[in-house]
C-alpha cells in the first residue's frame, strides 16, 4: 500500500515538470514603430526588423521581416542605402526596395510597406 502511494505521488509530481525555454531579446534599432530586434536562443540567432505598415494611418498593423544572421541584416541595410544613392530598385524573395525621394519604400512579401529615411539607415548600419 505503502508502495503504490510513493508510485502514484512520483507520477503525480512527474507530470507537473515544466521545461522553459528562454530568449534573450536585444533592441538593436528604434524609432517610432520601426525596430531592429536580435533574438538569441542557445546557438541560434536571428534578426526581425518590425514596422507599421504605411497602408494604414489609423490602424495598428504591425509587420516584420525576418533576416536568418547578421550578414543578411548588412545587405539589407547597405541594399536599402544603395537604392538612395544609385536610384536603381532592388527586388528579393521577401522584400523590394525602391527610392522614394530622399528615402527608401521597402515593399513586404505580404504586401505591406514603409518607408526608411537615409539617416536612419546609416544609424542602423554604424550599429551593426
Amino acid at each position: 500500500m505503502k508502495l503504490l502511494f510513493i508510485l502514484l505521488l512520483s507520477s503525480l509530481s512527474y507530470g507537473q515538470l515544466e521545461v522553459k525555454e528562454t530568449v534573450k531579446t536585444t533592441t538593436l534599432f528604434r524609432e517610432g514603430t520601426t525596430r531592429l530586434i536580435k533574438f538569441e536562443r542557445d546557438t541560434l540567432t536571428f534578426y526581425s526588423l518590425y514596422y507599421q505598415n504605411a497602408k494604414y494611418k489609423h490602424i495598428t498593423d504591425t509587420r516584420y521581416i525576418t533576416f536568418d544572421d547578421s550578414l543578411q541584416v548588412k545587405q539589407f541595410f547597405d541594399l536599402a542605402l544603395n537604392v538612395i544613392d544609385n536610384e536603381t530598385g532592388v527586388e528579393t524573395i521577401k522584400y523590394t526596395l525602391m527610392k522614394s525621394r530622399e528615402s527608401v519604400l521597402i515593399y513586404n512579401e505580404d504586401k505591406s510597406y514603409f518607408f526608411m529615411t537615409r539617416k536612419q539607415l546609416i544609424k542602423i548600419i554604424n550599429g551593426l
